[in-house]
C-alpha cells in the first residue's frame, strides 16, 4: 500500500489541538508500520528536529509553497501526479482532487476534531468558520472513512450531519507519560524566574481565543482575587498562541483591577509547558466547546489537578461513568459562580488531591499506541467494499 499523509500541521514547532494529535499519532504509527507499506509524509518545510528517525519505508516529501493554499493547491497537485492508494488527512481539510469516496482502488480518510463552528459559529472568525465548514463537507463527501477524536465528536457528526455511526472510528488523543511527568524542581524554578511568577499560580494552556472562553476565565479570576483582598498571592498564567478575539481579551486583561496578577505569556515550548504544569497550583480551562480536551490529562500527568467547564468532552475524558471525578466542574456561563468554585478549589488541598488521584486513573485509558493501531486497521482495510459508506444528504 502506498499511503500519503498530510503532515503539515504535525510539523509545526508550536502545536495545538489538531497539530499535536497529528504529530503524536504519526510518531506512534511509525512503531506499528509494516515493510510492505510505503508511507510518504508531505510537509511544506523540512521535518523539524523533534521528529524521530523515520522507518526505512517512510519518506519525507517537502512541497514548498510561497502563499496560502498549500493543501488546496500544492498538495492537491502532488496527489494528482503521484496518486496514492490511500490518502490520510489527520489535521485539516482535504484537497479537491483527493481520492473520491466511490473510487474502489483509491481512498481518502480524514480526522474530524470538533464541529464547534456548527454549534457556536459566533466564536469563530467568519473566514475560519467558512473554511472549516467547507473542509468538513469535503470530508463527508469524499472520505471512505472518518476518524473522530472522541465519542462526543462522533455523536455530533451522527446527529448534525446524519452519518452512519458504524463508519466513524474514535481515535482519541493520548498522553506520553514518559514525556509528561513532574518536571525537575530546578526547571520549575527557572520557569518562575523567566515569567516572574509566584508559587501560587493557576495555569491555562491553549489557543487564546473566544471559543476557549478566556474572557470568562479572566472575569472569574478577577472576582476571585478581589474577594480575597490585598496581599493575596494567587496569579493566573495564560499561555498559548493568540486566536480569534485576542485583541479584546488582551484589553480585558489590561483593564482588570488585578492585571498585575495576570500573565499573558504567549506560546511556550513543550519543555516550558511541562514545567508550568508542574509548578501550578491548578489547571483551569473554562472552554465553551471542545472536541476532546487534552490539556487536563497533560496536567494530571504532571501532578496538577484541574478546574474545568462542565461540557461533554471534558466529562468524557476526565470522569468515569460509574463515578470518580477527575476534575472539579463548573458551568462556564457565570463568572460569579465560577469564582465561588475557584475559591473552594484554591483552599481545599484534600479536594485537589482527590480529583488528581481520579485524573491519574484516566491517563491509562488514552494511549497513542492504541489509537495508532486502530488507525492502521482502518487505513489497511479501507479499500475493501464493506468499509465504504454513503452519507445521508446534508
Amino acid at each position: 500500500m502506498r499511503l500519503a499523509i498530510d503532515a503539515v500541521a504535525a510539523n509545526e514547532k508550536i502545536r495545538t489541538g489538531a497539530g499535536e494529535y497529528a504529530f503524536r499519532l504519526l510518531t506512534a504509527m511509525m512503531k506499528e508500520t509494516s515493510s510492505s507499506e510505503g508511507v510518504f509524509l508531505y510537509t511544506e518545510s523540512p521535518l523539524h528536529e523533534m521528529w524521530p528517525q523515520l522507518p526505512e519505508n517512510w519518506k519525507s516529501r517537502v512541497l514548498p509553497w510561497p502563499v496560502r493554499g498549500w493543501v488546496g493547491i500544492r498538495l492537491n497537485a502532488e496527489l494528482i501526479t503521484h496518486k496514492p492508494d490511500v490518502a490520510f488527512f489527520p489535521s485539516s481539510g482535504i484537497p479537491l482532487f483527493a481520492p473520491p469516496r466511490r473510487d474502489k482502488s483509491h481512498a481518502s480518510v480524514a480526522t474530524v476534531h470538533d464541529i464547534g463552528f456548527d454549534r457556536l459559529p459566533q466564536l469563530y472568525a467568519p473566514v475560519d468558520r467558512r473554511r472549516q465548514r467547507h473542509a468538513l463537507h469535503g470530508m463527508i463527501k469524499k472520505c471512505a472513512h472518518l476518524f473522530a477524536v472522541s465519542e462526543f465528536t462522533k455523536s455530533e457528526l451522527t446527529h448534525l450531519h446524519h452519518l452512519d455511526s458504524s463508519r466513524i472510528t474514535v481515535t482519541p488523543l493520548g498522553v506520553n507519560e514518559q514525556l509528561f511527568q513532574k518536571a525537575d524542581p530546578s526547571a520549575v524554578d527557572r520557569i518562575r524566574q523567566t515569567y516572574h511568577l509566584s508559587r501560587h499560580y493557576f495555569l491555562f494552556v491553549s489557543r487564546v481565543d473566544a471559543k476557549k472562553n478566556v474572557e470568562g476565565l479572566v472575569r472569574a479570576f478577577t472576582i476571585f482575587k478581589e474577594a480575597r483582598g490585598f496581599g493575596d498571592p494567587h496569579e493566573l498564567v495564560i499561555a498559548g498562541p493568540p486566536g480569534f478575539g485576542f485583541p479584546d481579551l488582551k484589553a480585558l486583561v489590561e483593564s482588570s483591577s488585578v492585571r498585575s496578577s495576570i500573565h499573558l505569556i504567549g506560546p511556550v515550548s513543550e519543555e516550558e509547558k511541562i514545567a508550568l504544569y508542574t509548578g501550578a497550583l491548578g489547571y483551569v480551562n473554562l472552554s465553551w466547546y471542545e472536541g476532546f480536551g487534552l490539556t487536563p490529562l497533560e496536567a494530571a500527568a504532571c501532578g496538577t489537578p484541574s478546574l474545568l467547564s462542565d461540557i461533554p468532552a471534558h466529562r468524557e475524558v476526565m470522569s468515569a461513568s460509574g463515578g470518580g471525578e477527575g476534575a472539579l466542574y463548573v458551568s462556564p456561563k457565570a463568572p460569579e459562580e465560577i469564582a465561588m468554585v475557584w475559591k473552594r478549589f484554591a483552599e481545599d488541598a484534600i479536594l485537589r488531591e482527590k480529583i488528581l488521584e481520579s485524573a491519574r486513573g484516566r491517563l491509562k485509558l488514552f494511549s497513542w499506541e492504541r489509537s495508532a493501531k486502530d488507525t492502521w486497521e482502518i487505513l489497511r482495510g479501507v479499500l475493501s467494499p464493506d468499509t465504504l459508506f454513503t452519507p445521508k444528504p446534508l
